[in-house]
C-alpha cells in the first residue's frame, strides 16, 4: 500500500511538472521532482552531488557523432 501511494504521489508530481512545461528527463525535471518528492531530506552537498552527476550526463560527449 505504502509502494502504491509513492507512486501515486510521483505520477501527481510528474502531471503538474509537464503542465510546468518541463521535459521529461531534463535536469530541471529530476531536480524539481527530487525536490518535491524529498524536500529536506537530503543534504545540500547531496543535491548538488546529484545535479552535478545529471548535468555531465545531459552534456553532449566530444566522441559522439
Amino acid at each position: 500500500m505504502g509502494a502504491d501511494m509513492f507512486s501515486a504521489a510521483r505520477a501527481l508530481i510528474a502531471a503538474a511538472l509537464r503542465e510546468e512545461g518541463l521535459v521529461p528527463g531534463s535536469v530541471e525535471w529530476k531536480l524539481r521532482l527530487l525536490d518535491r518528492t524529498y524536500g529536506s531530506e537530503i543534504s545540500p552537498a547531496q543535491r548538488q552531488r546529484l545535479i552535478d552527476r545529471w548535468r555531465s550526463e545531459a552534456a553532449p560527449r566530444a566522441d559522439s557523432p
